[in-house]
């Protein structure tokens, strides 16, 4: 797992830029025995956050709700 923090950017424009990364990935031919996949969780910082993990958490589940709904995804 790895974090991107995207300064200025909204959550439709961090969901755009994931959904940019998961469709590369899954067109890239890599030589590897299987296809490639990749699921994300998008997130922002809202203003009433205590501090940056209350983002990284939602970011986390929607993560984990991604792969429950079949992996090869972006939910925000």
């Amino acid at each position: 797992e790895f974090i991107a923090l995207l300064p200025a950017t909204s959550l439709d424009g961090a969901a755009i830029l994931a959904e940019k990364i998961r469709s590369t990935i899954e067109q890239e031919q890599i030589i590897v025995n299987h296809a490639i996949s990749l699921s994300i969780g998008v997130s922002v910082v809202l203003l009433d956050d205590t501090d940056m993990n209350d983002a990284i958490r939602r970011a986390d589940k929607n993560l984990y709700m991604a792969k429950q709904q079949g992996r090869n995804r972006v939910i925000s």
